[in-house]
């Protein structure tokens, strides 16, 4: 069910993404920041994100890095955005990274990137995972976000996603793999009125938890009286070296 709704909402929102996602877009550029302080060698043979959505953070990889092969992940069909691009793009549930290892045998990532995707998964089951497609000293690039994300939406609505914090995060990665990086910033976003809260959820394709719902002046007036047309994100970010 999260998954069919996840599918039609981001596909709705693919012409608006890029300009409303302000905050995944700097997320995208810290990310990147804190692997080329670790990581001075540029260079990685094979580099797999997952959730790459249309591109965005793909094509900032492409730019900064240098890679023999990238494959690029998503569970709706975007692979138009990768006709120029030299990225491999696979319409793929990246919950099921068993086939993508089926599917490439003789391959290991280097690096694995993804930004502002793995909140939509089974974060306990999928992070472990990734030890089965690394090599020895292969980063992993994650941009995700903490507990206090989007609490305002989550506490008007009674229901959102489960985010994890940061000794969390660490707990489950620190078997197979050495954190450089693990912190979270909150930042605040102000709108001028509870209409456009609702519209930036939209235009980012997140309203997933407010897509069926009918907006009335009752719900508008109680967001802004409860919340003050405020929405927090808590963008986190890990940098990890398989051991």
């Amino acid at each position: 069910m999260l998954k069919a709704t996840l599918q039609k909402t981001f596909l709705k929102a693919q012409n608006t993404y890029s300009k409303a996602a302000t905050i995944q877009n700097k997320m995208q550029d810290i990310l990147l920041e804190i692997l080329t302080h670790h990581q001075k060698n540029s260079h990685f043979q094979n580099i797999l994100e997952l959730g790459c959505g249309r591109g965005g953070f793909s094509e900032k990889i492409s730019n900064k890095l240098i890679y023999d092969n990238f494959i690029a992940l998503d569970l709706i069909d975007f692979s138009q955005s990768f006709l120029d691009k030299n990225i491999e793009f696979l319409k793929f549930d990246i919950e099921d990274l068993e086939m993508i290892k089926n599917i490439y045998q003789n391959i290991t990532f280097d690096l694995i990137a993804s930004n502002a995707a793995l909140q939509w998964t089974n974060q306990f089951k999928l992070l472990p995972k990734f030890n089965q497609l690394s090599n020895k000293n292969s980063l992993l690039l994650l941009g995700i976000f903490g507990k206090n994300n989007l609490w305002e939406m989550r506490e008007f609505l009674g229901s959102g996603l489960e985010y994890l914090d940061t000794f969390k995060y660490k707990e489950i990665l620190e078997k197979d793999w050495e954190i450089l990086e693990c912190f979270s910033i909150l930042q605040t976003l102000h709108f001028s009125n509870p209409l456009e809260v609702f519209k930036h959820l939209k235009n980012t394709g997140v309203n997933v938890y407010t897509s069926s719902l009918t907006l009335t002046k009752t719900h508008l007036k109680s967001y802004e009286e409860r919340f003050k047309n405020n929405l927090t994100y808590e963008p986190l970010y890990i940098l990890a070296q398989k051991k």
